[in-house]
C-alpha cells in the first residue's frame, strides 16, 4: 500500500502475504455395512469414503434413531475404519459419521442401520474329548442346508467361520467362549447380509486358541 496527499505519493510498503482458510470438509458417505444390512458379526468393521482435505472423522453409534443412546462416540479418527466388537446379538444398530478440518466441521452423513445376527444355536454333550477339531458336514454337499460338528477338549474362545474360495469372509456363525463338549451348528448357506451364497466350494475354518481346523462345504 502506499500513501497520497497534495505533496506526493510514498513508496509502497512491504509486501506480505496471507493464505485464505481451506473450506469446510465434505460430508463422508457411508460404505459398509450396507444400509438395512441384516445377520451382521458382532464384531464388525465399519467403513466409509474418505474426504478431500479432512483432518479427522467422528463417528457416532446408537441403539436408538435420534443417538440419545450412544455406545460409540469417538472423534479424532484418522482412518476411514473402524473396528467395533461385543455387540449385542439381534440387535439393530444406527450409524453417522462427520469429517472435520481446521475450517469446522461438515454435517453428519446420513444415518444407516445394520441388525447384527441371532446368536447361533448349538448343541453339545459331554464326553471322551481327547483333541478338538471337526467331523465331517452333513450333508456335503448341500443344498439348503449343512451341518457342522467340532469339538472341545476344554473350555475356550472359539471363531466357526465360513469363507469363499479365494479367501474372503463369507459368515462369522459362532464367535464365543464354549464349554468342553461336542457342538453342531446349522450353515443355511446365507452371508452375513443374509444372501443366500452362490453354488460353489467354500471354506469351514475353526479357530480354537493356537490351533485353526479348516474343512471343505460345497454348496449345489
Amino acid at each position: 500500500v502506499s500513501a497520497t496527499n497534495v505533496a506526493g505519493t510514498s513508496e509502497l510498503s512491504t509486501a506480505r502475504g496471507f493464505t485464505t482458510i481451506v473450506a469446510l470438509p465434505e460430508t463422508p458417505v457411508l460404505a459398509e455395512p450396507a444400509n438395512n444390512a441384516i445377520n451382521i458379526s458382532t464384531d464388525t468393521i465399519l467403513k466409509w469414503s474418505s474426504v478431500p482435505d479432512a483432518d479427522s472423522y467422528s463417528l457416532q453409534v446408537s441403539t436408538t434413531t435420534d443417538f440419545s443412546a450412544l455406545i460409540v462416540d469417538e472423534s479424532n479418527l484418522a482412518a476411514t475404519t473402524y473396528s467395533i466388537s461385543g455387540l449385542e446379538y439381534n440387535t439393530t444398530y444406527y450409524w453417522r459419521i462427520n469429517a472435520k478440518n481446521v475450517a469446522g466441521e461438515s454435517n453428519y452423513s446420513s444415518e444407516w442401520s445394520f441388525t447384527t445376527a441371532t446368536a447361533t444355536a448349538v448343541g453339545w454333550g459331554i464326553g471322551s474329548l481327547n483333541e478338538s477339531g471337526f467331523q465331517p458336514a452333513y450333508p456335503n454337499p448341500f443344498k439348503n442346508e449343512t451341518i457342522i460338528k467340532f469339538r472341545l477338549p476344554e473350555n475356550e474362545k472359539i471363531l466357526l467361520s465360513i469363507y469363499n474360495i479365494v479367501g474372503q469372509p463369507v459368515r462369522v456363525l459362532v464367535t464365543e467362549i464354549l464349554f468342553a463338549g461336542e457342538y453342531t451348528v446349522t450353515w443355511d448357506g446365507s452371508n452375513h447380509y443374509g444372501i443366500p451364497v452362490e453354488s460353489g466350494l467354500y471354506i469351514c475354518v475353526l479357530k480354537t486358541g493356537n490351533n485353526v481346523f479348516t474343512q471343505k462345504i460345497l454348496r449345489k
